[in-house]
């Protein structure tokens, strides 16, 4: 839904938009949070996400009803991987921050940025100048400093999953755009339609499927496993709770502010927000240690630097992609 610049709505319209954008960077602050908070609280990731996720599908699906085609978005291929690419997303997201905390969950996965430019590259065959290199290469550099101050017994995994996040990202993105559901999709309402319907399906697959591993592992067909959870786990009390919030208000909040900024400002200019993620999460994280919510490590100023130069890059790769354009216009 990107739109050129002389199209997009001034005055009001776009100041909105900007509002949109930068609350669309406090939810996932707080659904980082959300994230750490219910780990905390004993709910085990795999029920988590599709309870939740199913949830919010639900709310988006309801803004506007399924429509008579959501047989047919839902037997495409695409809206599998789509599908999957978001649960996969939030399910090694969670197991990120199991190991380190929300700030620096969200600054690792930034790493997915230069990565798209090089898949974009070298599947799609898409340009980037010197300037998106570059911008490129301070994202990476950025990341990297976080990643070096890992023990070595939180290296594996949180690097594994940090990687997996921005292969997800990525292979989302461009199921996204190429779903010709959601490229003919218009507004903001007939996009969260399609957007619900496209994770109601996989989240309600994804939780049966869980449900037949378990059912497996009872009878013991299968060995047990921590990736796994009890059966108990489906029906646990905060995991209910937590899944409830995230799902109804965080899930669907999110995916509004995403796609009604977008249509007011731009992708551009969308896309220029999102590296201010992880400073938003860095004060929302503050916030709750300092209230007590759940306790974090003393704040690490040498993040500081690395969130700077996450924001420094990825404007220049918007600004590299803007030049781009105004050279192929002339």
């Amino acid at each position: 839904m990107s739109q050129d610049s002389t199209t997009r709505p001034a005055g009001m319209a776009g100041v909105n938009g900007w509002v949109e954008a930068i609350l669309y960077q406090v939810v996932i602050a707080v659904m980082s949070l959300a994230y750490a908070v219910a780990v905390k609280l004993g709910a085990h990731i795999v029920p988590f996400i599709f309870i939740s996720m199913a949830i919010g599908a639900v709310g988006l699906i309801l803004v506007k009803g399924p429509g008579d085609d959501a047989a047919a978005i839902v037997a495409h291929p695409l809206t599998w991987i789509a599908g999957a690419a978001i649960i996969g997303m939030e399910i090694f997201y969670c197991l990120l921050l199991t190991y380190v905390p929300p700030a620096d969950g969200s600054l690792v996965i930034r790493i997915s940025i230069p990565l798209s430019l090089v898949i974009g590259m070298l599947a799609f065959n898409r340009r980037t100048r010197w300037l998106g290199w570059i911008g490129a290469a301070l994202v990476l550099v950025s990341v990297v400093a976080i990643i070096w101050r890992l023990s070595m017994w939180t290296l594996p995994v949180a690097l594994g999953s940090a990687l997996a996040c921005a292969a997800i990202i990525n292979i989302r993105s461009y199921a996204t755009e190429f779903n010709p559901w959601n490229r003919a999709a218009k507004d903001v309402p007939e996009k969260m339609r399609v957007t619900g319907i496209v994770v109601l399906a996989t989240a309600l697959a994804g939780l049966a499927l869980s449900l037949a591993l378990v059912a497996m592992v009872a009878a013991g067909l299968l060995p047990r496993t921590p990736l796994l959870p009890e059966l108990h786990q489906f029906w646990h009390g905060p995991t209910l709770a937590m899944a409830l919030g995230v799902g109804s208000i965080l899930y669907s909040a999110l995916h509004y502010l995403g796609f009604s900024s977008v249509a007011k400002i731009g992708a551009e200019s969308f896309i220029a927000a999102a590296p201010f993620t992880p400073l938003m999460t860095l004060i929302v994280q503050q916030t709750a240690h300092a209230t007590g919510l759940i306790a974090f490590p003393p704040f690490d100023w040498r993040l500081m630097p690395s969130i700077a130069g996450a924001i420094a890059g990825v404007l220049l790769i918007v600004w590299s992609g803007r030049r781009a354009r105004a050279a192929a216009k002339q």
